[in-house]
């Protein structure tokens, strides 16, 4: 079996730049890195409400019955008796 060249690999692969280099994650939008003083300002917040939301309308889309429309029936015939 032929081994494999990394090597070639890696000349086709992108290089990381920039925060990717020393954070590997979900990361917070900066309109000025100065903002930034720790790693923990880099994380992304999750908003929990969100996923409890999303959540909820999923299971709210699966529960959904298909739509069939009441036929009404004319109150004058319902309670007539047959013509003989």
């Amino acid at each position: 079996m032929k081994n494999f060249d990394m090597g070639s690999l890696r000349s086709n692969l992108p290089r990381k730049r920039g925060l990717s280099r020393y954070y590997s994650g979900k990361a917070r939008s900066f309109t000025c890195m100065a903002d930034v003083h720790c790693i923990e300002d880099l994380k992304k917040q999750e908003h929990t409400d969100a996923k409890k939301r999303k959540k909820y309308l999923e299971r709210k889309e699966m529960a959904v019955p298909p739509y069939y429309p009441c036929r009404r029936v004319a109150s004058t015939n319902q309670f007539s008796t047959p013509l003989a």
